[in-house]
C-alpha cells in the first residue's frame, strides 16, 4: 500500500464523525494490516512515571518518523498527529482485574504509515536519543497487526465501568461463532 492509499485508509480514523458511535455497540469488522510503534510497561498508569515518559517518547518518535517520511514532491500530508491507542491486560489469561491498576500490563501504540520499516524506526530512535532517556527508547518496538476480523466496542467512560463492556464484547464474539485469540 502506498502513502496515498495510507492516507485514504487513515482518513475515517481522524474524522470527528467516526467517534459518533453508540456506547456499547459491538461491531465485528475486517481490518487491513497496520504498522505501529509500541511501548510496553506495567503498573498503574495514573501514578507510574514510566507510563508518562513512554507516552512522551512514543509521540516524539512518531513525529520524527513523520518528518523522515516527508518528501517535498508529495502532494499529500502524512498523518497529522499519531493516533495513540492503549491496550490493557493482565499477565494471567482471563483474569484482568480493572480495579487493581498496579497489576495492569499496558501497551502504548501509535499507528504509523505503511512506509514505516524497522530501519526507519531505528534511525528515528537514534535522532531522538538526545531528548529522551535511552532506557525508555530501548523499549520502543516495531509492531504489526495482520489483516483480519476484529471485534470493537467504544467505551467512553471511566476504567471502573469498562468491565461490563468487555464481558459483552466477549459474549458477542462467541455468539457470532468466533473465538478470541
Amino acid at each position: 500500500m502506498n502513502a496515498l492509499e495510507d492516507k485514504k485508509y487513515l482518513q475515517p480514523l481522524t474524522r470527528p464523525s467516526t467517534f459518533k458511535l453508540r456506547t456499547g455497540k459491538i461491531e465485528i469488522r475486517r481490518i487491513p494490516g497496520r504498522k505501529f510503534i509500541s511501548y510496553q510497561g506495567h503498573g498503574n498508569p495514573e501514578s507510574n512515571m514510566e507510563f508518562q515518559l513512554g507516552v512522551e517518547a512514543i509521540l516524539r518518535v512518531s513525529a520524527q518518523i513523520k518528518e523522515m517520511l516527508r518528501h517535498p514532491r508529495r502532494k499529500y500530508l502524512l498523518l497529522q498527529s499519531p493516533i495513540l491507542e492503549i491496550e490493557w491486560r493482565s499477565d494471567k489469561k482471563n483474569q484482568f482485574d480493572y480495579r487493581d491498576k498496579n497489576k495492569w500490563i499496558w501497551n502504548l501504540l501509535t499507528i504509523q504509515s505503511f512506509e514505516l520499516s524497522r530501519g526507519i524506526l531505528e534511525k528515528a530512535l537514534l535522532k531522538t536519543r538526545e531528548d529522551i532517556n535511552p532506557r525508555i527508547l530501548k523499549k520502543i518496538c516495531y509492531y504489526r497487526i495482520t489483516s483480519g476480523l476484529y471485534a470493537t466496542c467504544l467505551h467512553p467512560g471511566p476504567y471502573s465501568s469498562e468491565h461490563p463492556a468487555y464481558r459483552e464484547l466477549l459474549k458477542s464474539i462467541y455468539m457470532e461463532g468466533y473465538r478470541p485469540c
